[in-house]
């Protein structure tokens, strides 16, 4: 007797955004996304202003960065922030360095940023389960609301305490 698989996980964010964006449907409801490269960054901070920078592969929002441009009467000033530490830098090329240094070789995705909406001054979020059903339909079978720590960047729970 032959074992089957009965389910297979994809692990890489980026496989599964691909898989997504053909299906004009659902690819409106995703942020724009892309590989994170020097150049990549830089153009997405212009264009957004606020981007995550986060793991390819990863859990729990382990290694999720906000990264945000600010210009101000003094010049540029760039931030990101990873957990519940923030930095602050003049020079893209700075901040860039600091956030390579983070990543090192693995891969990470850039992606637009949302504004979330606050409760009682804590982002939260709603995560939706949809699953298809045996009778091949879509069905919703779970939503749950999240609420973050006050001085992070993302609502995981598990997300470190840096």
């Amino acid at each position: 007797m032959s074992k089957t698989k009965c389910c297979a996980y994809v692990l890489s964010k980026w496989a599964k955004t691909k898989v997504i964006l053909p299906n004009e449907a659902l690819a409106a409801h995703i942020p724009e996304t892309r590989r994170m490269t020097r150049q990549g960054l830089e153009m997405m901070l212009d264009q957004y202003r606020m981007v995550y920078v986060k793991p390819d592969k990863g859990t729990y929002g382990t290694g999720v960065m906000r990264v945000e441009r600010e210009d101000g009467v003094l010049g540029t000033i760039y931030r990101f922030q990873e957990g519940k530490k923030e930095r602050s830098f003049y020079s893209y090329d700075e901040m860039y360095r600091a956030i390579k240094k983070r990543t090192g070789r693995r891969m990470y995705l850039v992606q637009k940023g949302i504004h979330l909406l606050k409760h009682k001054k804590r982002r939260f979020d709603l995560r939706v389960m949809v699953q298809m059903s045996p009778s091949k339909k879509w069905v919703t079978t779970g939503i749950i609301g999240r609420l973050a720590d006050p001085k992070k960047v993302v609502t995981n729970v598990h997300n470190g305490e840096r």
